[in-house]
């Protein structure tokens, strides 16, 4: 990280560049490249009861579950644009990004911000944590929900910080189960 410019610019740079690294994992089935993106312990909340992934296998089953999601609805596009982002340590960003998924040139739902921090560990910018402006019975909501049910997660309170057909977009073998 010596000699990286501390700008918004670069960390605009820096959050796209990963935001676009793991769209490319999910639509390629490429679980390894994703988790070398997503830090574990890793902190996703939305308007529902947070996910909390602590292993590997927890992070395998988010993964999954969003294959299936785009697989299930026949995504072409998920495409996540950088709003803004900038360095609030030398090794931390916050950013915020906008979230769309499409089928073909139709939007599937709302667009939907999310915010999140990158942290810059073992030579590599992670994703830590993220707030998701999602309902907990829509879209990537649901997919939060089968995540924490697939882990045999107990309710807890919700919160929120911001306030097997196949898919073009994804290859590889998909599992409804």
């Amino acid at each position: 990280m010596n000699g990286t410019k501390r700008d918004t610019e670069t960390a605009r740079q820096i959050y796209q560049d990963l935001l676009d690294r793991i769209a490319r994992a999910y639509e390629t089935n490429d679980f390894e490249d994703y988790a070398r993106m997503i830090r574990i312990p890793h902190h996703i909340s939305s308007y529902g009861p947070p996910v909390q992934l602590d292993t590997k296998a927890d992070l395998r089953a988010l993964f999954d579950n969003v294959r299936t999601h785009f697989a299930n609805l026949e995504v072409t596009d998920y495409v996540r644009t950088c709003l803004s982002a900038r360095f609030v340590k030398d090794d931390q960003i916050i950013g915020m990004h906008e979230t769309r998924i499409l089928i073909k040139t139709r939007t599937l739902e709302e667009p939907y911000p999310v915010q999140s921090r990158l942290r810059f560990h073992d030579d590599a910018w992670w994703v830590c944590e993220s707030d998701n402006a999602v309902e907990p019975e829509r879209g990537f909501g649901r997919v939060l929900k089968k995540t924490r049910v697939d882990r045999g997660a107990a309710p807890v309170q919700q919160h929120s910080n911001i306030g097997a057909t196949r898919s073009p977009l994804i290859k590889g073998e998909v599992s409804n189960d």
